[in-house]
């Protein structure tokens, strides 16, 4: 996250992929970081990856996509 704020500063646009939540794990750190810095827009993408895995049961997840533009 630290090297995303870097970038900010130097005005060089990113973009972050990442899940905030997946398999009743929450992602603290992704999750409060855009609400610290609230320049950074959160897009919340809808994609399901049920069929990736076969062995896995629940595949309840929010994967998002952080950008500074």
């Amino acid at each position: 996250m630290q090297y995303s704020n870097i970038l900010d500063s130097k005005n060089i646009r990113f973009a972050l992929s990442n899940v905030i939540f997946h398999k009743d794990r929450e992602h603290h750190i992704l999750k409060e970081w855009p609400e610290k810095h609230q320049k950074f827009k959160v897009h919340y993408l809808d994609f399901h990856y049920k069929n990736c895995n076969y062995q896995t049961k629940k595949a309840e997840s929010s994967e998002v996509l952080v950008t500074n533009y």
